[in-house]
């Protein structure tokens, strides 16, 4: 992982905490999988959150780009898009993230 890409999970995680979504600190991603050449990119992976106790979840960003190579991916871009507020949920134990469109 490139240090500009964990740039982007740092500010990321930091965007989740800002929101107060969750009554919980985003404490870690951890990107496993990532969607590739498609309209939207889609990474999944695990999210851990500090509740005081530590709550472990599946992970599922949007990303409204396609990206095509992870080495061509404009991660300091990325970490300028907004979070969809609407679209921030948690579902069963799934945490889904979509990021807006510029």
């Amino acid at each position: 992982m490139t240090d500009k890409e964990q740039h982007f999970w740092a500010e990321l995680r930091f965007s989740i905490n800002k929101t107060e979504i969750l009554d919980a600190y985003c404490d870690w991603i951890e990107p496993k999988s990532y969607g590739l050449n498609a309209p939207n990119t889609c990474i999944e992976g695990k999210v851990g959150f500090l509740t005081p106790e530590m709550k472990l979840y599946k992970f599922q960003l949007t990303i409204p780009y396609q990206i095509n190579d992870l080495t061509e991916a404009e991660w300091s871009k990325l970490a300028l898009l907004e979070l969809d507020l609407e679209n921030l949920i948690l579902i069963g134990n799934t945490f889904e993230v979509k990021l807006l469109k510029q």
